[in-house]
């Protein structure tokens, strides 16, 4: 995007964290700056020579459609064949968030060298900002001593080890997992440096938005009675099986479990606010897109996964590790019922709202879902919008010792609030009807 840097994501709100931007610089004028509970790229104007790779790359300024495409045509993508599936390990279906089908694909691939490399996350400490690293075959077998490679994180992933990886090895064949954003922003990075698309395994998470980094100092201060808070598993099976509850560990050894609640409750304040733009729930630019499996088709407490393969890279991926898993067919519509993508709709009319507010504030005119045509007045949506804007900054906002429980009661007491419950109620119950 000619004469704007990933400085202007950052400004109007609109970065995702994904570190995409920070090795495609050729001039690495691009640093990190902590604000308002996320990592936010800063760029040396003194240094920087305009060349856009930065935005042109950035998923936060455009999330690009086919042209003219409905609504849920944009939501839900191309599909070759979709499964509910699980690990035939299983101490990797029990370590996993859900089934353990990532981990149990990604360790197939490396051992049969159809892939050199695979970037993951092996920490649960987010007192700092995560980043992948470069694993290979020898690294992820569930037998090592060192196995912190499963779980989802819910926080916002740089990809900046990637993306330098990539640049500096371009005939290796590479594994990226990420959410929707940065998923995008690695196509991005290919396609625009001109990449052998083949070369590289893109398995897209389901994601409903992650969290800001206020999350871990809310969660280190609320929950933890004056002890020292060293990981926090978001979804854990040791306490009834999956869906799985919060695990906090503490540096004395000891640990405490807490309902799934109390995550669920807070990703409306914590949640970066470029997620509310975002409705791409099922990271339709994917190879292959994995996540739990709500379709109540092979349910079970072990956990179980949903998977839509999207393309043939993704089709050969899944054969690869066909024998590793349990599968069975499942009807595309099921899953898509089931992840309630009809709530995902709002976030195309939020994000018309805010392109106005940022020609309005900025004079520049961005398509945040380039190509998708929208079927609603956008003004019919301008009350949940703020309302949802309302409650991010009191995330944002967060500060270790805030009661932010008494804020968000305080807020939840207006009359307006009832509204916006009501709405929720609403889609709750369509949800149910349409299964």
């Amino acid at each position: 995007m000619k004469n704007i840097t990933v400085a202007f994501t950052a400004r109007a709100g609109l970065c995702t964290g994904c570190g995409i931007c920070k090795n495609i610089c050729p001039t690495k004028c691009i640093s990190w700056k902590r604000l308002k509970g996320q990592y936010v790229p800063v760029v040396d104007s003194n240094v920087c020579v305009n060349c856009g790779l930065c935005s042109d790359v950035c998923p936060g300024l455009e999330m690009t459609y086919p042209s003219n495409c409905k609504e849920t045509e944009a939501i839900i993508g191309n599909c070759l064949t979709a499964y509910n599936a699980w690990s035939c390990d299983p101490k990797i279906r029990h370590l996993s968030a859900s089934g353990g089908v990532i981990t149990t694909i990604v360790s197939a691939l490396l051992k049969s060298n159809e892939y050199n490399v695979a970037f993951l996350v092996d920490e649960y400490c987010y007192d700092h900002q995560l980043k992948t690293k470069p694993y290979t075959d020898i690294d992820v077998s569930p037998d090592s001593a060192n196995y912190r490679l499963p779980k989802s994180r819910y926080l916002a992933v740089s990809h900046e080890n990637a993306v330098a990886y990539i640049l500096n090895n371009k005939n290796d064949k590479v594994i990226l997992i990420g959410t929707a954003c940065a998923i995008r922003g690695l196509d991005n990075v290919i396609k625009r440096m001109g990449l052998m698309r083949e070369n590289y395994l893109l398995i897209g998470l389901f994601c409903d938005s992650v969290f800001n980094y206020n999350i871990w100092d809310y969660y280190s201060t609320a929950f933890s009675s004056g002890k020292t808070l060293n990981n926090i598993h978001f979804k854990d099976k040791d306490s009834g099986g999956w869906p799985g509850n919060m695990k906090m560990e503490y540096s004395d050894g000891s640990s405490q479990f807490l309902d799934k609640k109390e995550r669920t409750s807070m990703k409306e304040y914590f949640m970066p606010e470029r997620c509310l733009y975002c409705a791409d729930k099922l990271n339709v630019k994917a190879d292959l897109s994995v996540g739990d499996n709500y379709t109540e088709q092979n349910s079970s407490s072990l956990g179980s996964n949903s998977v839509v393969i999207r393309t043939s890279i993704g089709e050969k991926a899944w054969n690869a590790a066909g024998s590793l898993l349990n599968c069975e067919l499942i009807a595309y519509d099921k899953i898509q019922k089931a992840q309630f993508l009809d709530g995902r709709c709002h976030h195309l009319y939020y994000s018309k709202l805010e392109e106005r507010k940022i020609q309005r504030k900025h004079g520049i005119k961005l398509l945040l879902n380039n190509g998708v045509n929208l079927s609603n007045k956008v003004i019919d949506y301008e009350y949940s919008w703020k309302k949802q804007k309302d409650k991010i900054k009191l995330g944002e906002d967060y500060e270790p010792g805030t009661l932010i429980k008494d804020q968000i009661a305080k807020q939840n007491s207006n009359s307006s609030y009832i509204l916006a419950k009501m709405e929720r109620i609403y889609y709750s119950v369509r949800r149910r009807i349409m299964r």
